[in-house]
């Protein structure tokens, strides 16, 4: 690479800990974020990520000796962040899943007795007779069941309102983190496209070749799993440092909120690449995140980077900082449609407002790391970091540039842009004060 760019060189190899605990997109490498922490931190030192996703930087953070911040406007984030960064009793843990399990056993034996193998559906009248006591635990998911078989709602219904007797006790986020990450395995939904959420023609194909949708076992299994992570990383950390994750719009973060930081390590949403808004949607109603559709359209306009903004939502309290330079780079975009134009400038006075508070809440001349890769918009080839300097240049000063190459699956994640992104770019600011 040119331009004064540094390669950045770290370990291939690293402890999976419970990184993997839910499939989430296009997320941080931990090696990658192990590497700016130790560059860019001391230990004890708090490092905030104001876009926490699945919680890699907190974790890596507390691994490391630092204490974390974490913020994020989407609650499913912030619930995996926290559920992750728990510290949990573990043998109150432990006796808790060999309870959970159990149940589960009991409750498929006794489904498998009415209903038969796992790759039937229900009737509509038996499912309208199943419902019952149910109901109050069946999310308003509008069409939801286009999204999921009968069976597997009433299914996931039980399994929720049993999940409901850990309430109140910190076990209960455990629980609610590996429902969470079985949810889209048991949906109609592909899990693997990042564009939102698609009943694909292949998974069209399996149904009709008759696909088994076991939420028991695929909630055992996930039981089982998160649990040996989970010991992993409490094995791990340092008894003293502590993460918190909180939902919060980064565009409003202040010192009050987040207290003052001694580091910034994030990778911010890329420009149209993931839907995190509609991605997460069957998540956040089965786990309560959201109760109507209504409260999901009050979160819209809080997410950076959709694909499709309306006039209104860049014209609203969100949009001052990053205005004029987001106008100034569509002039090489034209022509484009007006709900393209929108969610350009809306992306870009996002992050000038994000880039604001970042300079308040962090100590002068402390570190601001920025993860960014290239994207297409608009059939054109857009440089992120060369955007996001010219963002962050009314309050931070870019103090070193590098580059390291996506090299494996873990770290690849093909977005819904259609941009082949081979090359993370790393952005190092100071905050003047």
């Amino acid at each position: 690479m040119s331009d004064g760019r540094l390669q950045l060189s770290f370990s291939g190899a690293f402890d999976r800990l419970n990184h993997n605990i839910f499939r989430f997109p296009a997320k941080f490498h931990p090696p990658v974020v192990r590497e700016l922490i130790e560059r860019f931190s001391s230990p004890g030192d708090t490092i905030l990520d104001p876009f926490c996703g699945s919680g890699t930087t907190l974790i890596e953070a507390l691994i490391a000796g630092r204490a974390a911040v974490g913020t994020d406007v989407d609650p499913l984030s912030v619930l995996i962040s926290r559920g992750k960064t728990q510290r949990y009793d573990i043998g109150r843990l432990d006796a808790l899943v060999a309870e959970m399990i159990a149940d589960l056993a009991r409750f498929r034996e006794a489904d498998e007795q009415l209903w038969g193998d796992f790759i039937n559906d229900i009737h509509p009248a038996e499912y309208a007779a199943a419902r019952g006591e149910l109901e109050a635990r069946i999310p308003t998911i509008p069409r939801i069941e286009h999204w999921f078989r009968r069976r597997v709602i009433i299914q996931l219904a039980a399994i929720k309102a049993r999940i409901e007797r850990y309430a109140g006790i910190p076990e209960h986020l455990f629980f609610q983190l590996c429902f969470a990450s079985i949810i889209r395995n048991a949906s109609n939904a592909d899990p693997v496209p990042v564009s939102g959420l698609e009943v694909t023609k292949h998974m069209q194909d399996r149904e009709m070749k008759g696909r088994i949708v076991d939420p028991y076992i695929l909630l055992t299994s996930a039981l089982r799993r998160s649990f040996d992570a989970t010991q992993n990383f409490q094995a791990a950390r340092p008894p003293r440092m502590i993460a918190r994750a909180a939902r919060a719009d980064a565009r409003f973060l202040s010192i009050r909120g987040t207290g003052l930081i001694d580091c910034v390590i994030t990778s911010p949403p890329y420009l149209t690449a993931v839907n995190y808004y509609r991605r997460h949607q069957l998540e956040m109603f089965w786990l309560g995140l959201t109760d109507t559709t209504a409260e999901r359209l009050e979160l819209m306009p809080r997410y950076l980077g959709r694909d499709r903004v309306a006039q209104h939502h860049v014209e609203d309290r969100y949009g001052v900082h990053g205005t004029a330079v987001g106008r100034r780079w569509l002039t090489r975009l034209m022509p484009i449609k007006p709900h393209r134009a929108h969610a350009f400038i809306h992306y870009c006075a996002g992050m000038g407002e994000v880039f604001a508070r970042l300079a308040e809440v962090t100590r002068v001349c402390c570190a601001i790391v920025i993860v960014v890769g290239d994207v297409s918009f608009n059939k054109r080839q857009i440089s992120m970091p060369n955007l996001l300097v010219e963002l962050a240049r009314p309050w931070l000063d870019l103090s070193t540039r590098f580059w390291y190459s996506i090299s494996n699956r873990y770290m690849s994640y093909e977005r819904r842009n259609g941009a082949s992104i081979d090359t993370d770019h790393v952005l190092v600011f100071r905050s003047r004060g």
